[in-house]
This record gives C-alpha cells, sequence and structure tokens, in this order.
C-alpha cells in the first residue's frame, strides 16, 4: 500500500480528485491535449502529495470485480513541477540550479526555469 502522509486523516476524495486533475492538467496542457488548466492558487505542496497520495490509494482500494474506475496519478516529478509552476514567477533567473553533468559526463549546470509565452498560446488553448 502508498503511504499516507504524516496527517492521520485522509483528504476528501473529491478534493484529492479535483487538485489532482488540475496537476495533471499541465502535464496535458504541455502535450497540447486540452486546454486551460484548474488553479492551484493556495495548494501547497503538502496537500498536493497528500492529494496524490489518496488518489493513489483510492485506485489501489477498488474491489477486484466488475467495473473499475482508475485515476491517473501524476508522478512526483509533475508534482514539484506543478508547484513551481503555480508559486514561482517567471524570472530572467533559474528557480534552482545545481551542477551536474551531461550524459557523457561533461561538466554543466542544471537549471529550472519559470517563463511566460505570448499571447498567442493563450488564444490556441481557447
Amino acid at each position: 500500500m502508498t503511504p499516507v502522509s504524516q496527517s492521520s486523516e485522509l483528504m476528501e476524495l473529491d478534493r484529492a480528485i479535483a487538485i489532482v486533475r488540475a496537476i495533471n492538467q499541465r502535464a496535458f496542457s504541455a502535450m497540447g491535449i486540452g486546454g486551460q488548466c484548474d488553479t492551484l492558487e493556495r495548494i501547497s505542496l503538502a496537500e498536493m502529495i497528500d492529494a496524490k497520495e489518496r488518489v493513489q490509494l483510492e485506485n489501489e482500494l477498488q474491489s477486484s470485480g466488475g467495473a473499475r474506475l482508475f485515476y491517473v496519478v501524476p508522478d512526483d516529478r509533475l508534482i514539484a513541477a506543478a508547484y513551481a509552476l503555480q508559486h514561482c514567477d517567471a524570472k530572467d533567473e533559474p528557480v534552482v540550479m545545481c551542477p551536474g553533468r551531461d550524459h557523457e559526463g561533461a561538466p554543466i549546470h542544471k537549471a529550472l526555469f519559470v517563463g511566460t509565452f505570448g499571447a498567442e498560446i493563450e488564444e490556441d488553448a481557447q
């Protein structure tokens, strides 16, 4: 079973599904699927993780007989990216940066940026 976070109470399933849906919409949007993204304003990183765990638990608890309903559960990396996208302003400097190595072992710096695109993207999404 999936570990449930430190909170002893489970998040309401409807709320968890809404948060997970909003996180997943950001990945779908990046793939050119879907349009608007539901808000994640005032949703903490801990709440995003709790929502994922609650929905994942619901998937695991589905009975083995008859029809089953499964929800798409975001990967932790997607949760982190959705949080950064919602809570970090677009700037010309990285949100985080760390030295590392590329796939051939050459030294590089990896960075995460939050940027903006022109209005034509927003018009295409509608």
